[in-house]
């Protein structure tokens, strides 16, 4: 019996879309494209969603409004520990100290869509979950790929595309082990997500200095989510060997898509 295909993610599947694989692994995604009419339906959604982005967010636009809220004053983001539980005179002594500017993300290595009861007129047929970044270079908004180094004091703006779920949040664990809450913007918050499109978060990002990596998850579901469990399960990655490549331990129904890009501290 000849084995299972490995399945093709929708980030490997973007990358071949915009011709930046390798010749062998191109011409191995166009066989298969040719031979498989729903990935070969997959890759013409992407197509279509990088037309709709591009329509929405020209370059010289993108760039502006990257460079417009990197200007603006960050907001307190939301490491652990607990946060979560605290006392309100915690709370309180933790939003003074804690001043962390959220991570970078890009276009994202996405986990397996995990099947749920929600009906499939729900959702944006052929997409899945999925982070997307742009940070500004030499006067210009680019996409940022989880193949190229970025730089401590780079500056990011991440989106994400629901693709037709109603809730989620987004965390990352860094390579010294802190997570930040990304979204919503307060554990306490709703969870509500902008089912369709490409979705901006409000603030762009500057990098830190953390070593090695940061990995941001998209938490999905169709009903509402805790941001506050997606954040200790975060917690509890982050303390284990396997923050940098494990997915978060959630329940099957929340879908789990991850982006890890990597560091360059020296």
């Amino acid at each position: 019996m000849a084995a299972e295909p490995i399945p093709i993610s929708d980030w490997l599947l973007e990358r071949y879309a915009l011709e930046e694989l390798p010749a062998d692994k191109a011409a191995e995604i166009a066989r298969r494209v040719e031979s498989d009419p729903a990935l070969a339906a997959r890759l013409q959604a992407l197509r279509d969603s990088d037309r709709e982005v591009l329509a929405q967010y020209p370059a010289p636009q993108m760039a502006e409004r990257i460079g417009r809220r990197a200007a603006s004053p960050r907001r307190p983001a939301w490491p652990l520990p607990a946060l979560l539980a605290a006392p309100a005179l915690a709370v309180a002594a933790a939003l003074l100290l804690l001043v962390r500017a959220p991570g970078d993300l890009a276009p994202t290595d996405l986990a397996p869509a995990v099947a749920t009861d929600e009906p499939q007129t729900d959702r944006v047929k052929g997409l899945t979950p999925r982070l997307l970044a742009f940070r500004m270079h030499e006067g210009q908004s680019e996409p940022v790929y989880e193949s190229q180094p970025l730089s401590a004091g780079e500056v990011v703006q991440l989106h994400y595309v629901a693709a037709g779920r109603a809730f989620g949040a987004i965390v990352s664990i860094d390579g010294g082990g802190a997570v930040t809450l990304h979204w919503p913007e307060r554990p306490s918050r709703p969870t509500q997500l902008e089912p369709k499109g490409q979705v901006s978060l409000p603030h762009a990002f500057e990098l830190d200095a953390a070593p090695g990596f940061e990995r941001f998850f998209l938490v999905t579901a169709p009903e509402p989510i805790s941001a506050e469990r997606v954040v200790e399960a975060a917690r509890a990655l982050a303390a284990g060997p396997g923050a940098r490549t494990e997915p978060l331990h959630l329940p099957a129904t929340w879908e789990q898509s991850s982006l890890c890009l990597r560091k360059d501290t020296k």
